[in-house]
């Protein structure tokens, strides 16, 4: 009977901590949109364009130097991420065209960038990071 008890409460503890995909690709999608905020904040701050680009399993950030080449970005909080196990970027689009992956989104000094839709998903669940405007960065179900 003991054993028994304890199988289920491990069973019940390992359900309620472990992430479902609802979860997981919400915290993926509102990262990013956090990121991509930043991104423009950083742009305009430094006065130098900064670069978002999808990668194999993840992302990176990109900054232009000032010989005008994109180096990335290795520090906190623009180093490369990989999404979770289970979290995949089903596609991009820009100024409401598909694009490729390899296809940066430039963030500029001005404030401007061209309007963004990154299609997450995890199962079953579909989500859509989208920004239109500087000033409007948002998650949303698709």
């Amino acid at each position: 009977m003991v054993v028994v008890l304890i199988g289920l409460t491990t069973t019940l503890v390992l359900l309620n901590v472990a992430p479902d995909d609802r979860s997981l690709v919400r915290g993926e999608a509102d990262r990013l949109a956090l990121l991509i905020e930043q991104a423009r904040d950083e742009a305009i701050g430094t006065g130098s364009s900064i670069a978002w680009q999808a990668q194999p399993g993840g992302y990176r950030f990109l900054r232009r130097d000032p010989a005008r080449q994109w180096q990335v970005v290795s520090d906190a909080p623009f180093a490369p991420q990989r999404f979770p196990p289970g979290v995949a970027l089903t596609g991009i689009e820009l100024r409401a065209h598909a694009a490729t992956a390899a296809e940066p989104v430039v963030f500029s000094p001005l404030g401007t960038f061209p309007a963004l839709r990154l299609h997450l998903s995890a199962g079953a669940i579909r989500l859509r990071v989208r920004a239109d405007t500087p000033n409007q960065v948002m998650v949303e179900n698709e």
